[in-house]
């Protein structure tokens, strides 16, 4: 057993076991000593997540976002239920409160995605909402699958709750 402090770049062969918390303030390296190796970042933390529009005053009655940053990737869950809306605005879906800007390299599309929208369905044809988060976002913009835009009054109003799981690349 040996206690200490190892300080600058330190190597060690073999087989080390350690109980307790190591401290690594540069980051670990994995695989090789460069940029591209070295785990820097990992966050775990909650988000509120609420519509910035597509609904008018809308009234929640769940509202929980959880997410997991290991380096540039975020990956999320949120849950979200509104109890009522207003009338309805003409204006795309956006589902914002994510916790990190998204990178500027284009859209992340629905196949990032795992969603349920119970009870709510797009008119022109039922249940088919897609998700993307756009470039420079902290939100969700929804389409519809027959094409175009998920405009609030494109849809019945919502009576089950939204459940998405995704993930999405921040800058470096």
């Amino acid at each position: 057993n040996v206690t200490g402090n190892l300080t600058g770049n330190s190597t060690v062969g073999g087989t080390l076991g350690v109980t307790g918390l190591i401290t690594a303030s540069a980051g670990v390296a994995i695989g090789g000593t460069g940029t591209d190796n070295t785990l820097d970042d990992y966050e775990e933390g909650t988000f509120t997540p609420t519509f910035n529009q597509g609904f008018a005053s809308p009234t929640y009655s769940q509202q929980v976002g959880r997410y997991t940053k290991i380096g540039r990737t975020v990956q999320f869950h949120l849950h979200i239920d509104i109890n009522t809306v207003g009338a309805a605005a003409g204006v795309q879906w956006k589902l914002g409160g994510l916790p990190f800007t998204s990178a500027n390299v284009g859209y992340v599309w629905g196949g990032a995605f795992s969603v349920y929208t119970g009870g709510v369905h797009d008119d022109s044809f039922s249940n088919k909402v897609y998700w993307a988060i756009g470039p420079g976002q902290t939100t969700v913009l929804a389409y519809k699958a027959s094409g175009g835009l998920m405009l609030g009054t494109n849809v019945s109003a919502p009576t089950g709750g939204f459940y998405i799981a995704g993930q999405y690349l921040v800058s470096a």
